[in-house]
């Protein structure tokens, strides 16, 4: 957590572009650096309430594949997110009533020495397969997959490094075994 500094907060499109505009683009990053965009008091790590119960969906790119593409993926990502646009549960019943809870916490964007990786963070993953939310994480990482990083429904992702849109819930990305139940998107 000393790692992790706080540059900037953002309450307009005006501040987001500002700060977009004036920023290293991932794909110039130095290895081991990280970009997160969380939404505000809400830390990026397991440990914070927000995600405790969560997990990610995430895809790790090859960085000489997609060193050309990444800076778009992570834009497209952050605008999602902004916009609240991968959660397709928030649509109100009606004008009066409440929007319901995004389960998007945030997003980030890594970059190591072999790959990128793009991780979508959530508040709630779903505890067994019969779980009514299973459906809702599924939609958001259909999303994610074809609309956001532009993927056909039902493509196929792998390769050297590479991984599918794959989710993972905090708690099974602890137990880094066999035993860990990831959805694919």
């Amino acid at each position: 957590m000393e790692d992790i500094k706080r540059v900037i907060s953002f309450d307009s499109v005006e501040e987001f572009w500002g700060l977009y505009n004036n920023i290293i683009p991932p794909s110039q990053l130095p290895q081991k650096a990280n970009y997160y965009l969380f939404k505000e008091g809400i830390i990026p790590a397991w440990e914070d309430d927000a995600n405790k119960n969560g997990g990610k969906w995430s895809i790790q790119l090859p960085k000489e594949k997609h060193r050309s593409v990444v800076d778009r993926m992570w834009l497209y990502t952050m605008l999602a997110a902004i916009g609240e646009t991968f959660d397709p549960t928030l649509v109100r019943e009606s004008p009066d009533s409440p929007a319901p809870e995004s389960l998007i916490t945030g997003v980030i964007v890594s970059t190591r020495p072999q790959f990128y990786r793009i991780s979508i963070w959530t508040r709630l993953a779903p505890s067994s397969p019969e779980d009514q939310l299973k459906t809702r994480i599924e939609q958001i990482g259909k999303h994610f997959k074809t609309s956001v990083l532009g993927y056909a429904d039902g493509a196929k992702l792998g390769g050297p490094l590479a991984t599918e849109v794959e989710f993972l819930s905090h708690k099974d990305s602890e137990k880094k075994g066999k035993s860990a139940k990831k959805l694919i998107a």
